[in-house]
């Protein structure tokens, strides 16, 4: 997701739908899922490679506490109640399949960079010679919340998707905004239904008849599987020249991508009317959002967060010549 600011106060962001190159393979399979990804003729093979190393809780932690010592640091953790060994381990488990992937482009000549989460390319020494409109070097793959940081504090936006002309004002405890990437995570957490609602509901239609809770399972099974929604269209190409070990899929981003949008908890009173053509849930291809927040933020993904406080205004649009191809190497 690339982020925008406008003299300090307008935020725009373009939020692309983005795949992922996901290697399903244990760590020693790494190496020849990767040999056998590049010398396929007809894959796409990259110049150059940026390695996003993954941040492990250990890491973490020892960046939260740089001035400990080992020993120190084991013992705050193991006093705090985590499991410093298996915290450990996971760690040195990501730096070897880490390694592993850095000898391979090594050896293949390709060309490679490797940064964390908290890296940026960008330094500023003074507000000044800022530029009227920057773009902000980040990017989301499922999801943009905005809303008050304060949980229990109410979130008011005014809001407006597509082409619409005029903003819809809402009060609610924020706006998450998803990719078909991000359906099966935060999006269906907030839509999915649970026994208790359905049982009531059912109950309030029929007084006399009881229902099962097979019943109430399949129903509730059904809706919160249908939640999840294809992000746009796919072509899938298998090679035809089948003659490794395992089998490749490719899917090619080819239509435009849609968006899902979840208003949380949203205030719906005598003294808070909302219209009838807003709803919590809906597909749009563009979304607007103008902040009436007081102390709030705009995270991407539940990890980078900016301010975006009363005035602030961010467009969350998808753009299909920024997605990704999907790769799956499989067993």
């Amino acid at each position: 997701m690339r982020i925008h600011e406008i003299n300090n106060w307008y935020l725009i962001i373009h939020n692309f739908f983005l795949g992922t190159l996901q290697l399903l393979q244990f760590p020693t399979h790494v190496q020849r899922s990767l040999r056998i990804f590049f010398r396929n003729e007809s894959s796409f093979v990259p110049k150059k490679i940026l390695i996003v190393a993954k941040l492990s809780r250990y890491h973490f932690e020892r960046l939260q506490e740089p001035e400990l010592s080992e020993a120190q640091l084991k013992m705050k953790l193991i006093e705090r109640g985590s499991d410093y060994d298996n915290m450990f381990t996971s760690h040195l488990a990501n730096k070897a399949v880490e390694n592993q992937v850095i000898h391979l482009l090594q050896k293949m000549n390709v060309e490679y960079k490797i940064v964390d989460r908290f890296y940026t390319n960008e330094r500023f020494e003074s507000k000044h010679i800022l530029p009227k409109e920057r773009r902000l070097p980040w990017l989301a793959l499922n999801e943009v919340f905005m809303g008050e940081i304060l949980s229990a504090r109410t979130s008011s936006l005014f809001i407006k998707f597509d082409e619409e002309q005029e903003y819809h004002k809402i009060k609610g405890s924020g706006l998450c905004v998803s990719t078909g990437t991000g359906s099966t995570s935060w999006h269906k957490s907030i839509h999915s239904l649970n026994h208790q609602t359905v049982r009531e509901i059912l109950n309030l239609i029929d007084t006399e008849r009881l229902f099962t809770n097979e019943e109430i399972d399949m129903i509730c099974s059904t809706f919160n599987s249908s939640l999840r929604f294809d992000a746009g269209q796919y072509v899938r190409y298998v090679n035809n020249k089948k003659k490794y070990d395992i089998d490749m899929m490719l899917f090619l981003f080819t239509g435009d991508s849609k968006l899902c949008y979840s208003i949380r908890d949203m205030i719906m009173t005598n003294a808070i009317p909302v219209s009838k053509d807003v709803h919590t849930r809906g597909f749009c291809r563009k979304a607007i959002v103008k902040s009436q927040c007081f102390d709030a933020g705009l995270v991407l993904d539940g990890g980078i967060a900016v301010p975006f406080n009363f005035g602030t205004i961010a467009e969350i649009e998808t753009f299909p010549e920024d997605s990704l191809r999907t790769i799956v190497l499989l067993d």
